[in-house]
């Protein structure tokens, strides 16, 4: 464990020989002016990148709310189409339920109009038939 500890340790050369910055003033004094310049400019860009990104990010919704808004009125018009479906099935129902009731006394009718040509028939015999028939049963 202290091996790898001592190559964590910086190693300094005590022999290195100091630069010299003579001359080099005036470079050193207008560098941070231009630093600033190319700061503020950077900022800037990064502004209107910043801009443009949330321009595209703004397109991108509305790209998104119009879709959702066919979409929407695709699933109204079917609900409406799909209402009208119901409504004609209802009336539909109804009216069968209206024959049904109708079919139904019709067939009471043509038992009833069968008996009554019965009974009418048997009135209409002569009378040498009905004693025929009543000597039949």
């Amino acid at each position: 464990m202290d091996s790898s500890n001592a190559n964590l340790q910086p190693q300094i050369d005590y022999h290195q020989v100091s630069v010299d910055l003579d001359g080099l003033d005036d470079f050193l004094e207008g560098t941070p002016v231009q630093v600033e310049a190319i700061s503020e400019e950077t900022a800037e860009q990064a502004d209107r990148r910043q801009i443009l990104q949330l321009l595209d990010q703004i397109i991108n919704i509305n790209r998104s709310v119009d879709d959702a808004r066919q979409r929407l009125a695709a699933a109204n018009e079917r609900m409406n189409s799909l209402t009208t479906v119901v409504q004609l099935q209802t009336e539909q129902l109804e009216l069968l339920n209206h024959f049904q009731n109708r079919a139904a006394r019709v067939t009471e009718l043509e038992e009833e109009i069968v008996t009554l040509k019965a009974d009418n028939e048997k009135l209409r015999s002569t009378w040498w038939r009905k004693i025929l028939s009543f000597f039949k049963r």
